[in-house]
């Protein structure tokens, strides 16, 4: 799950 994070945390990043 702390992978899932990460990734979401990535996601959040790209998009702003």
């Amino acid at each position: 799950s702390r992978q899932k994070a990460l990734h979401d945390l990535h996601q959040l990043q790209t998009v702003q």
